[in-house]
């Protein structure tokens, strides 16, 4: 009896075979997020000091440019998940996640890079420390985490209003809604910054394109 097997050009087009890559840089976005934070970890310790944070920068050199490589990477990947997760939301929800998921993509390489960059810079300065290096480094890193606020807020927003679509797993929507909840709070604004690109690439892997 004769047997049908299918091409593998056909396997190629099958709606699994096109998604697999793209789920697959979305776990990999998720994990650079994490890992970006393990590494960096908090080298200026509260310093708040201009000639203070110069001096931490310089001497956690390494784990900076590091996590500001890892991060350059990883906003790649999200910008992929970014437009994963679009295709699923669909109509506004969707076309307001592309554009905040690429933000706040961007903005989290710009966000590790300006301490990367900085931290480089310290490394150079054999003679004296300036304050100057740390302060700037300071005004650039909080002007980043504002727009990071705002990009990550609209994110997590669309998310989590559109969960009877079933483009997302009832959970990831929840998690969505309570991240949005703590970015609009104060004192937990920080952690959600940092929390949303791993959210960002989980949801881009499981996500539900229409397409």
């Amino acid at each position: 009896m004769a047997t049908i097997t299918q091409a593998p050009a056909e396997l190629a087009t099958h709606p699994a075979g096109r998604q697999w890559p793209a789920r697959t840089v979305s776990v990999v976005a998720a994990v650079i997020g994490a890992a970006v934070v393990g590494v960096f970890g908090d080298p200026l310790a509260g310093a708040t000091d201009g000639v203070a944070v110069t001096d931490r920068l310089g001497a956690a050199a390494n784990p900076a440019m590091l996590a500001a490589l890892l991060a350059s990477f990883g906003c790649a990947a999200l910008l992929l998940a970014a437009g994963r997760l679009a295709a699923a939301l669909t109509g506004v929800p969707g076309r307001v996640a592309l554009a905040a998921g690429s933000l706040c993509s961007v903005l989290f390489a710009l966000y590790y890079g300006a301490f990367g960059a900085a931290a480089t810079v310290a490394t150079m300065q054999f003679d004296t420390t300036s304050a100057g290096l740390g302060e700037a480094t300071l005004l650039a890193t909080n002007m980043i985490s504002f727009g990071r606020y705002g990009a990550g807020f609209a994110l997590l927003l669309a998310a989590a209003v559109t969960w009877r679509r079933r483009a997302l797993p009832v959970w990831l929507s929840v998690v969505a809604g309570v991240l949005a909840v703590a970015t609009a709070l104060p004192f937990t604004s920080w952690i959600a910054a940092l929390a949303v690109p791993v959210w960002l690439g989980v949801a881009g892997a499981l996500a539900r394109p229409r397409d």
